[in-house]
């Protein structure tokens, strides 16, 4: 199989899990679209309904034939042929019969509406034997239209074709309730079904026309960038609940142990290109928010520093710090806001995660003036002495589309690594971000995709290596440590 043949056949599987994926995503609002459509299609057919009473009769055609002379007999066997019984249903519709029905039953009615209302059906095992109904909107209604039909219509068959004669079998009966009318509930569900398919294909349009990062080939084709990484997509934990280790998240099947190896593949890539190149102070943003750039910059740092390396996490969101709620930290007033703006000293603000093995600088609460702080010669003077006491230095910026902290801080820094998550950022914004960065000669030595979802070439390859190394041949658990 050619390697074109495989990437297409891998592009087609991408799309076709992409495509549940959203349907999975936008699943409430399609049901949503589909009970308000299911409602609406309730009361348009609550509106046009109207009940509808059946009464009916049974009657055996006779026909009387002469045996001998003067002498006439009936036949009431099923020898009549059915296209004379089916004579009948004309002769039921006739003028002079629908007329003496209005006449017998005193009830005021259009003949056309009375002709609608009459059915004549034979009946499926005899030729002689047939049922004749009558529909209407009340039950004494109908019970009258039909008693006046079994009145006349005897008299009307003597006169018309005197060798035929009708005998009442079933005489008719008041109905007691009315007929089940299931457009009450077909229509609702056609409603329903037609919202549900015309949400789904309006989403679907509108993802098509949606211009995203889907895929690690989109980076490489459209933005031209270095790809450091790709990180799956995890389940996502509560705002409150504090941030797995590397260790604890390695222990989740499958999902956790390729999130935590492909950690340590942008780790050695960043290692590699710190061998060609100083790099100490890596500036970790994105184009929007929402793209995880917290949670990579901590889980980046952990891996480096399972690798022997000394590393420290700068929050410098100082409009919205998220690293405090990912590490269960109090975000109290030191910090870089005490060192920045009070003079603090950086050995008070600087705090040692044990848990996680690395050192953390939190934002120490909220500032309306971030970029003046950054501009501040106390910020390179903060860098130069973390510069002293740790490997690396990993900033948490805020994203570059919104505002332009993260253009200050990248001319302070090594290297810019940049967090695209799949299927939210529009290209063109990413597209300026780069163009931007390098118009302020920062250094961007490459984007990591997070969040992504493909188990066809990414999980599914790591879960055999997960069942070969992580699951001894015994099948018991081989623990090890990172």
């Amino acid at each position: 199989m050619s390697e074109r043949t495989v990437r297409t056949k891998e592009s087609n599987n991408e799309n076709i899990e992409r495509t549940i994926k959203l349907i999975i995503r936008k699943l409430p609002v399609m049901l949503a679209a589909a009970a308000v459509a299911l409602l609406i299609g309730l009361g348009f057919a609550y509106r046009s309904y109207s009940p509808a009473y059946m009464a009916r009769g049974t009657y055996m055609i006779l026909f009387e034939r002469i045996i001998d002379e003067g002498t006439t007999g009936t036949d009431n066997d099923y020898t009549i042929p059915r296209g004379t019984a089916t004579s009948f249903r004309y002769m039921l519709l006739s003028d002079d019969v629908i007329q003496s029905v209005i006449e017998e039953s005193s009830i005021k009615v259009d003949p056309s509406d009375l002709r609608s209302m009459l059915n004549l059906n034979m009946a499926s095992n005899s030729s002689s034997v047939m049922h004749i109904s009558v529909t209407a909107g009340s039950a004494q209604r109908a019970y009258d239209l039909c008693v006046a039909v079994t009145e006349v219509m005897p008299k009307q068959v003597k006169v018309l074709n005197p060798n035929y004669s009708l005998t009442v079998l079933n005489a008719p009966k008041k109905p007691r309730s009315a007929q089940r009318d299931w457009s009450l509930v077909i229509t609702p569900a056609i409603f329903a079904m037609g919202a549900f398919a015309l949400t789904m294909i309006i989403v679907m349009i509108l993802d098509f026309f949606k211009d995203t990062i889907r895929s690690p080939r989109d980076i490489s084709a459209r933005l031209g960038v270095n790809m450091l990484g790709v990180l799956p997509a995890v389940k996502e934990r509560k705002k409150n609940q504090e941030l797995a280790t590397l260790r604890s998240l390695r222990s989740d099947r499958r999902v956790g142990f390729t999130y935590v190896e492909n950690c340590k593949a942008i780790r050695s890539k960043i290692e590699a290109i710190s061998m060609r190149k100083k790099i100490k102070r890596v500036l970790i943003t994105s184009a929007v928010a929402s793209e995880g750039k917290t949670t990579v910059a901590l889980n980046l740092a952990q891996a480096l520093a399972q690798n022997g390396k000394r590393v420290c996490v700068v929050d410098a969101d100082l409009r919205k710090p998220m690293v405090h709620n990912c590490i269960r930290a109090v975000n109290d007033q030191g910090g870089l806001i005490g060192i920045l703006q009070d003079g603090r000293d950086y050995t008070e603000c600087v705090k040692e995660a044990t848990r996680y093995g690395i050192g953390v600088c939190l934002s120490g609460g909220v500032s309306d003036k971030p970029i003046e702080l950054f501009s501040s010669a106390r910020m390179g003077m903060f860098l130069e002495e973390l510069d002293h006491d740790f490997d690396y230095i990993l900033i948490d910026s805020p994203p570059v589309a919104l505002v332009a902290d993260a253009y200050v801080i990248s001319s302070l820094v090594d290297a810019v690594l940049l967090v695209i998550k799949q299927d939210v950022a529009p290209v063109y914004e990413i597209e300026q971000a780069v163009e931007e960065m390098g118009v302020r000669n920062a250094d961007v030595i490459g984007c990591v995709l997070n969040g992504y979802v493909n188990k066809t070439s990414l999980n599914k390859f790591y879960s055999s290596y997960y069942t070969y190394y992580g699951r001894g041949g015994s099948g018991k658990s081989k623990k090890t440590s990172l």
